[in-house]
């Protein structure tokens, strides 16, 4: 029994464009606090001569050497350490610094990373067969150590509220520059997260189909659970990470069957329809935080856009017409939609443990119809999530 599509479909791949285009709004505003006015590449000689022009690329044979050019159709010279004090390039500045690096005492240029306790304390990077990071605090210069970094910097910052933050804290550039941010601007404790988490999730869903069969006035429902696996990709947008953008594709399983009875005069009918499937499930939702005790517990409310992708293994019926004393048996198939849309919400709570990790209870409610929207299909789904 195939059924006639009509073209809503277009309407709701609209929908899922503009809920792609508005994550990537939200990104792009949220980036776009840290975004200073274009500056021009400039080197600095001998201390005191500032020359604007153009900056070949970042330091090269070790960190001692670049390559400069005063006008655009110029060739570029080779200028050493000894000769720059001072360049910026591609929105990064450098200076020249006497480092002590593996044991040996180096003249190298070095990255400064920019953040709001510059007066205080200066952050400095130095890239080679990776990136390496400097803290300099009160004229003394000192490599950041893998296994000390952290504690490094608990010392130096001295706030209790920072140190769920610390634990997180990466030596990389961006994570640094957003602790000293926060350092700066954190009045009371609120829990922390890194920018991208990942969760994976396990629960049951009870699951209501609801469809008609062509060519008749029969509309039947067929209910039951089973159980999900999913993940959770998550990026926090603000930079209090209290909202997020969410991928949380998830496997459902069902298999139920469910007897409907029609009764006139004389008649009954008899008929036990029987659905088997797997649903995988697209939804992309936005979620906000709110701590109920930082860094321990954290509740949160979701909303969101869902498609479903149905493969069915099993679509039948066993129909059974019983008039008077004759009972005529009939056994069929029928068809449905492979393709569902429709709206996702949701809540939780989550438990932290260390280095924001964390286990989740949560509920999500979605309601699907299909293209020609004659089926529909309701979940509720409870589950049990690990953040890692």
């Amino acid at each position: 029994m195939k059924k006639n599509v009509i073209p809503t479909a277009n309407v709701r791949w609209n929908l899922l464009l503009a809920s792609f285009l508005f994550l990537i709004l939200l990104c792009e505003q949220a980036n776009a606090q840290r975004i200073d006015p274009k500056k021009n590449d400039y080197i600095v000689l001998g201390d005191t001569a500032q020359s604007d022009g153009y900056i070949q690329d970042f330091p090269v044979e070790n960190n001692t050497v670049i390559f400069y050019k005063r006008m655009k159709n110029h060739e570029y010279q080779k200028y050493s350490v000894k000769d720059v004090s001072e360049f910026f390039v591609k929105d990064r500045t450098f200076y020249r610094r006497n480092i002590s690096f593996h044991g040996n005492e180096k003249l190298v240029f070095l990255q400064k990373i920019p953040h709001p306790k510059e007066d205080q304390i200066q952050l400095w990077k130095l890239t080679e067969d990776k990136d390496y990071y400097f803290l300099e605090t009160a004229g003394s210069l000192s490599l950041l150590e893998n296994d000390s970094y952290q504690q490094v910097f608990r010392d130096l910052l001295n706030n209790p509220i920072l140190d769920p933050l610390i634990d997180i804290t990466s030596l990389e550039e961006y994570s640094l520059i957003y602790l000293m941010e926060t350092s700066e601007s954190i009045a009371k404790p609120r829990t922390f997260n890194r920018t991208i988490t990942f969760s994976a999730y396990l629960g049951y869903s009870f699951n209501s189909n609801h469809f008609k069969i062509d060519n008749s006035l029969l509309a039947p429902k067929v209910s039951g659970g089973g159980p999900t696996f999913g993940f959770n990709l998550e990026f926090f947008v603000n930079k209090s990470r209290n909202l997020s953008i969410n991928l949380s594709p998830s496997l459902s399983l069902f298999d139920n069957q469910e007897l409907l009875n029609t009764n006139k005069v004389g008649n009954r009918l008899e008929t036990d329809y029987f659905l088997e499937y797997t649903a995988l499930n697209f939804p992309i939702l936005g979620r906000y935080y709110l701590d109920i005790q930082p860094n321990k517990w954290r509740a949160y409310g979701e909303f969101g856009y869902n498609y479903g992708l149905f493969n069915y293994k099993k679509l039948g019926f066993f129909q059974a017409h019983v008039e008077g004393s004759a009972v005529t048996t009939t056994v069929g198939e029928f068809e449905l939609e492979k393709q569902y849309y429709g709206l996702i919400g949701g809540f939780g709570i989550e438990k932290y443990l260390k280095d924001a990790k964390s286990f989740s209870l949560g509920f999500r409610s979605t309601s699907l119809q299909s293209t020609n929207r004659s089926e529909k299909f309701v979940t509720m789904l409870g589950f049990i999530g690990y953040k890692f």
